[in-house]
């Protein structure tokens, strides 16, 4: 029998292969079938390696609250939509402005849902 540490090393190793979490269940593509079940036992597990830990160190673009900025929205500085000021919600640690890439500890990130 696969041990659910096997099963994500076989995975991790398939380039075609995606896990991921969306409103608490997991969302698979390209898993081989005899590895579903191992995932299934193991939900709670895999669904805990794959949320952000609240306040890791995350990026503002990658944050449902971040709003883009102009003119170049991957680049340039943007607002965060939980503060009246659009600075990140205090204690920041980290960058003090919400740049896209800037890296940052925040416990109000909310990750945005992935698209695979």
């Amino acid at each position: 029998m696969t041990t659910i540490l096997e099963a994500l090393r076989e995975i991790a190793a398939m380039p075609e292969a995606a896990i991921w979490a969306e409103g608490g269940k997991l969302q698979l593509r390209g898993i081989p079938r005899r590895l579903v079940p191992v995932l299934a036992k193991h939900k709670a597990e895999v669904l805990a390696l794959l949320e952000e830990p609240k306040g890791a160190w995350v990026r503002c673009g990658d944050c449902v609250h971040f709003q883009p900025g102009e003119p170049l929205p991957a680049q340039s500085l943007g607002r965060c939509k939980l503060t009246s000021t659009g600075l990140p919600p205090a204690p920041v640690k980290g960058y003090r402005a919400c740049f896209p890439m800037a890296p940052r500890q925040c416990n109000d990130y909310e990750i945005k849902e992935r698209t695979p």
